[in-house]
């Protein structure tokens, strides 16, 4: 089957492309809402977000209930798009965002389910912009909303 003809391979060619764009459009709307990110680094922000993204759509693959196979060409694909965007640091982002997701995930579980992936991947984000964990009312508000931004857009990807 080709590229042209397999909807999975090319939401799997977007999705950095994507990604990127929603990152873009999501700092533009948070800076005003959250004024400490003034001085945040955008290409920073950006490169997290967008890596948030992709974690969170790869992340799902695994309920569309694929055999193994056709599940690995799929995150195979995702990584080399990973590669070719940001060939020093994507896949290690991607690897640390995994880890640090599974870990928030699983102390989570005993909150607000509906709240536990957005807020597991928007303490990901958050500790890697700010570089430190949330710690005020204001940063966990961030969490929650860049979370749920993400989850929102690529929880249903594929």
């Amino acid at each position: 089957m080709t590229t042209q003809n397999d909807r999975l391979l090319k939401q799997a060619d977007y999705l950095v492309e994507v990604a990127q764009i929603n990152a873009i459009a999501l700092y533009q709307s948070a800076r005003k809402d959250f004024l400490f990110l003034q001085d945040v680094n955008v290409k920073h922000w950006e490169s997290i977000l967008t890596i948030a993204g992709i974690f969170m759509a790869a992340n799902r693959l695994k309920n569309l209930r694929l055999n193994e196979q056709r599940e690995q060409i799929l995150r195979r694909r995702i990584a080399e798009r990973l590669v070719q965007w940001e060939p020093g640091y994507a896949i290690r982002g991607f690897e640390d965002c995994e880890s640090f997701f599974e870990r928030a995930f699983d102390s989570l579980s005993g909150h607000n389910l509906r709240f536990t992936a957005s807020d597991a991947v928007g303490s990901w984000i958050v500790w890697n912009i700010l570089g430190r964990p949330a710690n005020s009312e204001e940063e966990w508000k961030l969490v929650r909303t860049v979370g749920a931004s993400v989850t929102y857009n690529f929880f249903n990807w594929w």
